[in-house]
């Protein structure tokens, strides 16, 4: 956890399964800016959620869930 965020983060394992509270596993997709696969996925706010890339700190599209999060993390636009 990083003592920057001001948020509640879950720690993605590297290249690892997310468990999601519903019981489904998404995985995270490695950083697209730094190939690391150091993710974390945060309450940005209250019900706005994002992944965020503890190596490079990129962050991802703040979104209303944790499923959402990883979907809009994991897509590349071509």
């Amino acid at each position: 956890m990083s003592s920057t965020l001001a948020c509640a983060c879950l720690e993605v394992p590297e290249r690892a399964g997310y468990q999601l509270n519903e019981g489904a596993v998404m995985t995270v997709k490695a950083c697209p800016f730094c190939s690391s696969g150091h993710q974390h996925i945060y309450e940005v706010d209250a019900g706005v959620w994002a992944v965020y890339c503890s190596h490079c700190k990129a962050v991802g599209p703040h979104t209303s869930s944790r499923q959402a999060a990883i979907a809009r993390w994991g897509s590349r636009h071509s």
